[in-house]
């Protein structure tokens, strides 16, 4: 590796690790050659100084450190009753120098002598032998006159699976696809936009079967289930229905309006002005939103749900370099204005679709109106 092109990627990333573990990442980048260093070059380390802001203001930085056991038992308990958020002030850099560390280890593990090749290896490898391997794997592995003569193939089949076998296999590849993207999406942020599949593809072969979870789960607990409002239990199908249709409108009006929004300002950041990466961008970072819908299957747990949408965020601001491609000294303002466009977006459409759906759900019957305190009249 060219010394000056180590120099001028530790000038840049070199606040992201402890001191003490630069000498070990020069080393590493040493070993590597330029197509490594292009696949490092397109992984997102966490900012310390970004975490510690999101430790101070929200205590949400465990989710974006990927120590999500410990974040719900946080949010739980109460950040522990304060103790737990100010303790997690003093510590929450050096976690995030760690978790980076930890993250460079990795992706530079591989270039010892492991999986870390670069694209031409993969002709060397039986076919099976790649095929078994995660599809995160599979996409960096695959031959570059596959990757250029036809991009869209690495995880997404062309059609609709026709029988049995072809179902389970599309099952598989979609669970498989997001497994890798809750545990190392990072990564799988990388393969995805390999693919740079249309949204179309992304929206039937990915959206629509995972959206089944939060639709049939909402169907249940409101309409057969039901819930219990002002001693009212509600309960009728017809209820269930409303908040099914609630949650498609919620889920894809959701993904396209984030996206196209993502994609008009896209060009501000420097980023590429692509509305098919932006749609797999943010529809891949429904992915905790879509199995979180198994608990609405009772209305007291729906609290969950969104508890869980965090990781989204998290995996949203994790996939939007190696995604749209960002300027770097614009990248930190692009993610910080996509997450709260995120966030705005999912709770404006949740408000405006509750506001139409509930006051027009025929279960719903009108409650009583509080009776007028009469006024007390002094005797003078």
């Amino acid at each position: 590796m060219d010394p000056n092109q180590i120099n001028f990627w530790l000038s840049l990333n070199a606040e992201n690790f402890a001191p003490e573990t630069l000498p070990v990442i020069r080393g590493k980048l040493e070993q590597m050659d330029n197509s490594q260093m292009m696949f490092l070059q397109n992984t997102s380390f966490k900012k310390p100084s970004t975490i510690l802001i999101i430790a101070i203001f929200l205590g949400w930085e465990r989710f974006f450190l990927n120590d999500i056991a410990l974040g719900i038992v946080k949010f739980i308990t109460g950040y522990g009753c304060g103790i737990w958020w100010l303790i997690d002030l003093f510590t929450a850099k050096k976690r995030a120098q760690k978790y980076n560390f930890q993250q460079f280890q990795k992706l530079t593990g591989f270039a010892g002598g492991g999986n870390f090749n670069h694209f031409a290896s993969a002709s060397a490898l039986p076919a099976n032998a790649v095929a078994n391997q995660p599809i995160s794997f599979q996409a960096v592995q695959t031959v570059p006159s596959q990757v250029m003569t036809n991009p869209q193939n690495f995880y997404m089949p062309d059609s609709q699976p026709q029988n049995g076998e072809d179902f389970g296999g599309f099952m598989k590849n979609l669970l498989n696809r997001a497994k890798q993207l809750l545990v190392t999406p990072g990564t799988e942020y990388l393969s995805i936009e390999l693919e740079n599949a249309p949204h179309t593809k992304v929206l039937t072969h990915y959206v629509l079967p995972l959206m089944l979870i939060p639709v049939l789960f909402a169907f249940t607990g409101y309409g057969l289930v039901g819930y219990s409002v002002g001693g009212y239990h509600f309960n009728e199908v017809s209820l269930g229905l409303f908040w099914a249709a609630e949650q498609i409108l919620l889920l894809v009006g959701g993904i396209y309006i984030t996206a196209l929004i993502f994609n008009s300002m896209s060009k501000r950041f420097g980023a590429s002005g692509n509305f098919d990466l932006a749609f797999a961008l943010v529809a891949y970072a429904y992915t905790p939103m879509f199995f979180a819908g198994i608990f609405h299957i009772w209305h007291e747990l729906s609290w969950i749900v969104f508890s869980v949408g965090i990781y989204g965020l998290y995996l949203l601001i994790t996939g939007l370099k190696p995604m749209m491609k960002p300027d770097d000294e614009k990248a930190d303002s692009y993610s910080a204005i996509s997450w709260i466009v995120a966030v705005v977006v999912f709770v404006v459409l949740m408000k405006v679709l509750e506001a139409i759906i509930l006051p027009s759900s025929p279960s719903l019957p009108k409650m009583p109106s509080i009776p007028s305190i009469p006024s007390f009249q002094f005797p003078y």
